[in-house]
């Protein structure tokens, strides 16, 4: 099982497929391949996310790390802008 370092996501809308490559920590590489926009949107989410993500190459799945039960995602701060006048 290694970590997922960096991922690219490809999709064909002419038949609802697609894939993520992942780059695994190391030296490896995964694909994976998608069958509907549902799965696309739910592994994009959990790529997005959650970290640190681990692959398995023998079995084919894609895990989180362990967290405590319970834990709720914490908002991002906002980042503030100030205005520039003229």
């Amino acid at each position: 099982m290694k970590e997922v370092e960096k991922y690219a996501f490809f999709w064909r809308p002419e038949d609802d497929s697609g894939s993520i490559h992942l780059v695994l920590a190391g030296e490896g590489a995964a694909d994976i391949f998608i069958d509907s926009p549902q799965e696309a949107t739910f592994l994009l989410d959990l790529l997005r996310n959650e970290k640190p993500i681990f692959y398995n190459a023998d079995s084919g799945q894609i895990c989180t790390g362990l967290e405590p039960a319970g834990e709720e995602e914490k908002p991002r701060a906002k980042a503030k802008v100030k205005a520039r006048k003229k």
